[in-house]
């Protein structure tokens, strides 16, 4: 997304799911969505996040997945007001001496 006539502000990607616990064919993977700090809270990220779903309806997707850290309850806000909705699933991994955990999102592109 553009502010006015300046560089870009926000911008989102997303690929098939790598195929871990469901069908990868009709199930995207958020691969980034990301908003620079000075246009958040402004709508940006709402605004991006629905035009990414239409393009994932439009390119054939059912539905959409993505990993979010546990303790990011903003994001987690964020995604959940957006009608995901953690699925039970979690990883939990360590970098550098420190352990974090993600939990899978999903939702259902058609509802």
């Amino acid at each position: 997304m553009r502010r006015g006539t300046g560089g870009p502000v926000a911008f989102s990607c997303f690929r098939p799911w790598p195929g871990e616990g469901f069908e990868p064919a009709p199930t995207a993977g958020s691969a980034a969505l990301y908003a620079l700090p000075e246009v958040r809270g402004a709508g940006v990220g709402r605004a991006l996040l629905s035009a990414t779903t239409g393009a994932l309806v439009e390119a054939g997707f059912r539905s959409a997945a993505l990993w979010v850290f546990a303790g990011n309850a903003r994001a987690r806000r964020f995604y959940e007001a957006a009608g995901r909705r953690a699925d039970g699933e979690s990883v939990r991994e360590e970098t550098g001496g420190r352990a974090l955990e993600e939990l899978r999102y999903r939702r259902d592109l058609l509802e």
